[in-house]
């Protein structure tokens, strides 16, 4: 029991010392679009829901980021006095197809996180005015983005990512109400 318990220790501590930071860059074609066929669990489309067409993107001088402005317009409800779940998956794109990571993001309330600073969302969703952090979002409510970049460095991750291209899934569900969003994203080691 004892050989078990120093070799997770020491597993536990190497991980820690080699703890790497990551730069995720948001694709530009495709950083918030409505998940494909194959992906979507939903039964809602997103683009439903959200009106993201008074967005504006501009890129930097580097012509990799970008930076976005406008108003996403909420044009639908969600259930009323029922949580909204959230289920995120990674996916890696290896020898030309979308793979499994072991990296997935369950959360039972989203409200409950989404201004969580220990989240990885939270740089996101921190560009957001302190009057427009409503959740659940009620039709007709404007967020209003302001130079919100598609990249976000991430620190200390204590486990072995790969660079590469990744796409995330995440599904937002709340009662029988189910949508999704897919993005796609570059990531690097700092």
């Amino acid at each position: 029991m004892l050989n078990w318990l120093c070799i997770f220790l020491v597993i536990f501590i190497s991980h820690q010392i080699n703890a790497t930071d990551y730069e995720i860059i948001g694709d530009d074609s495709c950083f918030f679009t409505r998940c494909s066929k194959e992906d979507n669990k939903g039964n809602v489309d997103i683009m439903t829901i959200l009106d993201v067409s008074n967005l504006k993107h501009e890129y930097s001088d580097d012509l990799e980021t970008v930076r976005t402005n406008g108003k996403i317009m909420v044009k639908g409800n969600m259930p009323k006095n029922v949580p909204i779940r959230v289920e995120l998956e990674l996916l890696r794109w290896q020898h030309g197809q979308w793979v499994e990571t072991s990296i997935s993001i369950r959360r039972n309330d989203f409200c409950k996180s989404v201004f969580d600073p220990t989240e990885i969302w939270y740089d996101y969703m921190n560009n957001l005015a302190k009057n427009d952090r409503d959740c659940p979002p009620k039709k007709g409510k404007a967020y209003l983005l302001k130079n919100v970049l598609n990249r976000v460095i991430v620190k200390n991750v204590p486990m072995a990512a790969f660079p590469g291209q990744y796409k995330a899934i995440m599904h937002l569900i709340s009662g029988n109400f189910s949508t999704c969003i897919s993005s796609r994203m570059h990531l690097n080691r700092k």
